[in-house]
């Protein structure tokens, strides 16, 4: 049966641990993530009854790198590499929440370069003070806009092209997360952090689109944001908090 290297394992441990010390570095591991990508398919690791929970990990581990600047457009080949490592997982495994909240981050991962050419509108609007906004701060506020009619988040806004764009991948990435929160649910495992993570994509939908829409969306994320309350509020950033 197919393995994964000590080396390739070492190597992908060691690209996790960058990031979460190093991050400034991450440029300098590009050919180390392209070398555990070959070495992973030159095993066929994927393509076979290698241990499922470790094919998570690799896929995991290497969409945080591929993903980690993604509102700068990531690293699209990595991504890409991931989304069809996910596909693959499904196969096995059909109600995977590993797979299903995989490929909702790379939708998301897709959309966050819009996002962030129409959070940065919104942050020029409201830096006119000495303080900052976090993203959550502006979503929550840019989704406050869209609702209450402010002529700033009228129609013509959702024809944008930043909106278009980021519209077309918060779409799946919406779908991806509610599968993957059924498919949790049905195990019995609910996760505040998944649930925090599709509520912020719901608002970054609600952010993008019409009033109709982005009330529901809003909407929803409300219903999410409740769930992870009970779960634990420690993990809802402060900004989302109801």
């Amino acid at each position: 049966m197919p393995e994964l290297s000590s080396h390739t394992a070492a190597k992908l441990t060691d690209l996790v641990t960058m990031l979460k010390e190093t991050p400034s570095l991450r440029s300098h591991y590009l050919v180390a993530a392209r070398q555990i990508r070959e070495d992973v398919d030159r095993s066929r690791i994927m393509d076979s009854g290698y241990c499922l929970s470790k094919c998570i990990w690799i896929l995991e581990s290497m969409q945080y790198y591929a993903t980690y600047d993604a509102d700068t457009g990531g690293i699209v080949e990595l991504a890409s590499w991931c989304e069809r490592g996910w596909h693959k997982v499904l196969q096995r495994d059909s109600n995977s929440v590993a797979a299903f909240s995989g490929l909702g981050n790379y939708w998301l991962s897709r959309a966050k370069p819009g996002l962030a050419r129409v959070y940065r509108t919104e942050r020029e609007a409201v830096q006119a003070g000495a303080c900052s906004i976090s993203p959550d701060g502006l979503a929550r506020r840019a989704t406050e806009s869209v609702l209450t009619g402010n002529p700033r988040s009228t129609q013509q806004l959702q024809h944008r092209p930043e909106y278009l764009e980021a519209r077309t991948y918060l779409h799946p990435a919406v779908d991806f997360f509610e599968r993957a929160i059924a498919a949790a649910d049905a195990r019995s495992h609910a996760c505040g952090d998944l649930l925090v993570q599709a509520a912020r994509t719901h608002i970054h939908l609600a952010v993008v689109s019409n009033r109709s829409q982005a009330s529901s969306s809003f909407t929803q994320a409300v219903r999410l944001l409740k769930a992870a309350s009970e779960i634990s509020l420690a993990s809802i950033p402060s900004p989302l908090r109801l």
